[in-house]
Formats: C-alpha cells, structure tokens, sequence
C-alpha cells in the first residue's frame, strides 16, 4: 500500500535519529518482544500470557504521560479499570459452589 499512495516517500526525509528509532521499535518491539511471548508462553498458561498484550497500551499511555506530557484523561482511566477488570475475570478461577 505504501507503494501505492507514496507514502515511503517520507522515507527519504528521516534524520539518523527516526532511523534509529525505527531500527529500535523493529528490533525490540518486534523480535524481542515475540521471543519473551515464546518464553512465556513455555512457563504459563495462554491466557495468563495473552493478559500481557491488553496491559502494553496502557503502559504505553502511562509513560507518554509521563516522558512527553500526554494528558491522562478520562479515556484513559475508564480503558485502565476496564483492562484490569478484564485480566482480574480472565485470570479469576471459578469456585466449586
């Protein structure tokens, strides 16, 4: 699609610093990232592994809030309850009645 609409014509602007960053964010939020997913998955169970995908945007909003001055707004309180709602039901085992 990039090829279509021009859009790596963008490319040919970039510093050394977003290509840097762009190596960064293949590598470690790539690779490295699908490598610890493996890792885990060996140690727990799917559905304890697969919570820690709902937990990355949210650390993601949290530490723009913090690094760059992003507001925390009432979105992002409302997604936090409701992501950690969801982990606590998924992770939760049923008790014998």
């Amino acid at each position: 699609m990039g090829l279509v609409n021009g859009s790596f014509a963008a490319l040919s602007h970039f510093t050394a610093a977003q290509w840097i960053a762009g190596v960064y964010l293949g590598i470690g939020g790539g690779a490295l990232a699908f490598i610890l997913w493996v890792m885990a998955l060996a140690r727990a169970t799917p559905t304890r592994v697969a919570n820690t995908m709902t937990v990355n945007p949210v650390a993601a909003a949290l530490l723009a809030a913090l690094l760059i001055g992003e507001p925390i707004t009432g979105n992002l309180l409302v997604g936090l309850v409701a992501v950690f709602a969801g982990i606590w039901i998924a992770t939760s085992e049923a008790k014998a009645a």
